[in-house]
């Protein structure tokens, strides 16, 4: 199999940039465990986080990934958190400084090399939640594209 065409190497970029972007660079708490609530990890210990979740993948020439962006908070009675931290989102999927706006992702190897790059094409939010612990989260729904050879 193709390098672009590996889900690990997807899987990877994606960590490696959102953990820089959003967890080193903004202190915020980033997990790509599947669980929204890890009562564990996060139980009046972490009053915000981020999920990520991979959905649907298509792999072969003009390919795309779905990725689901879970932004969390606790003790946000107003969800003034809650915005402040889907605007770190966003402003991580986008790129002000391109003239279509677009973030462009390095996209790395196994080895750590770069073999492309990966387009977010749309960054769309959802509205807000509630989970039945009072957690306030918002889904930001990211539709990331790149050329694979599969």
């Amino acid at each position: 199999m193709d390098q672009t065409a590996s889900e690990k190497n997807i899987r990877y970029s994606l960590r490696r940039f959102l953990t820089d972007e959003i967890e080193t660079a903004n202190g915020k708490s980033i997990s790509f465990d599947t669980a929204l609530v890890d009562p564990a990890l996060h139980e009046k210990t972490v009053a915000e986080w981020i999920v990520v979740k991979l959905g649907p993948l298509a792999r072969g020439g003009m390919s795309e990934v779905s990725v689901e962006l879970v932004c969390a908070t606790r003790g946000d009675h107003e969800g003034i958190k809650l915005s402040e931290l889907s605007d770190i989102v966003f402003a991580t999927m986008t790129d002000d400084t391109k003239e279509d706006g677009k973030r462009r992702i390095p996209f790395y190897n196994s080895s750590l090399q770069i073999i492309g790059a990966l387009l977010v094409q749309d960054v769309k939010d959802g509205g807000d939640m509630s989970a039945p612990d009072r957690t306030k989260f918002k889904i930001i729904n990211c539709r990331i594209r790149w050329v694979a050879k599969a």
